[in-house]
């Protein structure tokens, strides 16, 4: 979904085989707290988000992919239990942790796990 006017996307959490979800572009949208709980989404790509709270409670999350998080705080990331990878460019300064970091604890994490 690419859309400068697009700012709320609630609707997408009542889609129960939403696999890929691909939010760019949409500057008013920031809020993605909708995903809270959602069951399906393995694989996230969004452009700007306020926060990534609601990460944490996606059951089947994999991989997560974004260009600005304006909160900085990245430790949800590592709360989920199911992510694998996280890629996000530019690395900003007031992030909490850098990409290679989150991205080494989730390999041990999966190392362990098996």
């Amino acid at each position: 979904m690419n859309n400068s006017n697009l700012y709320n996307a609630n609707g997408l959490a009542q889609l129960n085989n939403l696999e890929w979800l691909d939010i760019e572009g949409s500057k008013k949208m920031t809020d993605y707290s909708f995903l809270n709980n959602n069951k399906s989404i393995k694989k996230l790509l969004i452009s700007d988000l306020d926060s990534l709270d609601f990460v944490r409670n996606i059951e089947k999350l994999e991989s997560i992919n974004f260009w600005n998080c304006k909160s900085g705080d990245l430790s949800p990331l590592l709360e989920c239990p199911t992510l694998k990878e996280v890629s996000f460019n530019p690395q900003k300064k007031h992030y909490s942790h850098k990409k290679d970091e989150i991205n080494n604890v989730l390999i041990e994490r999966n190392k362990k796990e098996r």
